[in-house]
């Protein structure tokens, strides 16, 4: 295809990443949106501490304002209806927020909550969290506070209910109890905190550790409070005049998707050199990558990163034993219906409970697959468990010729992805392709882009307007197979050179990149959409490693342009 006028915005876009991707080692800190719960959680805390800077929390209050939707509420994605457990946590931090620019956005939120309190389950962990916190400030005029008053009062007669599980136990177990019951009973999160601060490498599970730590009796002074408050200060990163506060690190995610993306449409490898260095120092022990420096081994990663690595070569030497050490972490844990599971399960057994975590995954599986099919020269095993987890896809395929996806929530990614696997495999029986590809390209909208309703849940696809995140991730699955759709990746890529954001470097989306990490809210991650798009218009068959290709054939990243 040939090159076009955004060529040039193309490379301005690519020097801006290879910059972020140098400058963000090992940690790239990213903004995440929407960011009202998390930057909510942070307000609270700071006021709960008395840590936060009156600037600090107009910033992070005029981040969440910013997501106000007309009628008052919040939502947890853009383009839903309010939400009413959310709207009562922003509400709840925007009336600590010591700032009067808050008052005109609480008047809404409170008439908002006046009429829907009645109409939706409040969430157990909402009700516990603001159940444990002091009433709100007395912010704004005096039937504002009262109505704010009212408000919470409901949430508190609610918290006698039974409140069934959740996943922040045992944080909502002592939460339940009274402060006196609870007193003492802190030691478990103690011992839990990471190195970091943190409690699971989450902004919110933190706050929830903080709150509880507080409702348990331990002194403000302890070290506990000021490292958990460190790392929520650690996660915050200026947007315009506001302050995001991210949920998690997403470091080694960003930086796998930036290998593969640079080196796509170029062959010097220096480019990638910081990421691929970084990758090689966050793989564990086991082989395998976490989506962040200290979150927990998951395949989904693990694959995204072997894959990327594929691109680099053998050298450093480090290189080579890495991808080997993660070619065995997918061996070991492929399940005997020829899947893969989100998270790695090793000992028979383990975390038995959490089943819903360790079935066979049709997102992983895809990327397990086709990180394998570039790796397999390193063990003659892996093409027997190539073919068992292709026979996994096939089987997954619905008869509309799409895949299901079970941890993303995105039909049109599992879709992709399954498309590249089987492609990257050069498999003899095209016709699952073929299907694929009929029925994406039947999806495509008039603009030229590919656009899906993302809930976090796997209940098929609901086709919607475009947007660049998604169509992006159908571009890449089209340029990977034996017969491109050409016209179909042309009228795309047009779309993706309207939908730019006024700055010409990135594109931005509504929807959300993926549940990070995986089981908590959704979040977008416009470097990851910005990244995506990029490989998107790498142009076809042009690239120094063609996605086509059976085994990548690429120079190390410090062997120089010879």
């Amino acid at each position: 295809m040939a090159k076009t006028d955004f060529s040039e915005q193309a490379e301005l876009i690519r020097n801006r990443l290879v910059e972020r991707a140098a400058q963000n080692c090992p940690f790239w800190h990213t903004p995440f949106f929407p960011v009202s719960r998390a930057n909510a959680g942070c307000l609270l805390i700071g006021q709960l501490l008395g840590k936060l800077p009156v600037e600090d929390a107009r910033a992070l209050a005029c981040a969440i304002v910013a997501e106000q939707n007309e009628d008052g509420s919040w939502s947890k994605l853009a383009g839903h209806k309010g939400d009413l457990s959310l709207t009562l946590e922003v509400v709840q931090a925007l009336s600590v927020a010591r700032s009067t620019s808050v008052e005109a956005a609480l008047g809404k939120a409170v008439s908002w909550l006046e009429t829907h309190r009645g109409t939706e389950r409040i969430e157990p962990e909402t009700m516990l969290l603001l159940g444990a916190l002091t009433e709100p400030s007395a912010t704004g005029n005096f039937s504002l506070r009262t109505r704010l008053l009212a408000l919470f009062d409901s949430v508190k007669i609610a918290l006698r209910r039974d409140v069934g599980s959740s996943s922040f136990d045992p944080m909502l177990n002592l939460l339940r109890k009274s402060k006196a019951e609870a007193h003492g009973q802190y030691q478990i999160l103690l011992q839990t905190q990471r190195d970091d601060g943190s409690w699971n490498g989450s902004s919110r599970t933190t706050v929830f550790a903080l709150v509880t730590l507080k409702h348990a009796g331990l002194p403000i002074e302890d070290s506990a409070f000021e490292r958990g408050w460190r790392y929520l200060r650690s996660q915050q990163e200026w947007n315009s005049d506001g302050l995001a506060l991210n949920p998690c690190d997403v470091s080694n995610l960003i930086h796998a998707t930036a290998v593969r993306a640079l080196m796509a449409g170029d062959d010097d490898s220096d480019l990638v050199a910081g990421s691929a260095l970084s990758l090689l120092h966050q793989a564990r022990g086991s082989g395998g990558w976490g989506v962040g420096g200290l979150s927990p081994t998951d395949l989904f990663t693990t694959a995204i990163a072997l894959d990327a690595l594929s691109f680099v070569g053998d050298l450093p030497l480090e290189t080579a034993w890495t991808r080997r050490r993660a070619v065995y972490l997918l061996l070991r844990t492929q399940l005997r219906d020829g899947g893969w599971p989100l998270y790695p399960i090793e000992k028979p057994g383990m975390i038995a409970e959490l089943y819903h975590r360790i079935r066979s995954s049709v997102d992983v599986t895809a990327l397990a697959v086709q990180a394998l099919a570039y790796n397999q020269q390193l063990d003659p095993a892996v093409k027997k468990q190539l073919d068992k987890g292709v026979r996994f896809l096939l089987k997954r395929q619905r008869r509309n010729g799409l895949w299901e996806s079970d941890v993303v929530g995105s039909t049109l990614f599992a879709t992709s992805r399954s498309i590249e696997a089987l492609s990257a495999l050069q498999h003899s029986n095209y016709a699952p392709i073929q299907s694929a590809v009929r029925r994406l390209l039947a999806l495509q909208n008039k603009d030229g882009g590919w656009g899906e309703k993302i809930t976090g849940e796997s209940k098929g696809m609901v086709s919607t307007e475009s947007n660049p995140l998604h169509t992006a991730c159908v571009v890449r699955a089209l340029q990977a197979v034996p017969q491109p759709p050409v016209e179909a990746i042309y009228r795309a890529r047009r779309y993706l050179e309207r939908s730019l954001d006024d700055s010409g470097l990135l594109w931005t989306t509504d929807v959300p990149a993926m549940p990070l990490p995986f089981n908590e809210d959704l979040a977008g991650l416009h470097d990851l959409t910005t990244l995506w798009a990029l490989e998107a218009w790498s142009p076809l068959g042009e690239t120094a490693n063609p996605r086509g290709r059976f085994l990548r054939k690429s120079r190390g990243i410090f062997e120089g342009n010879k």
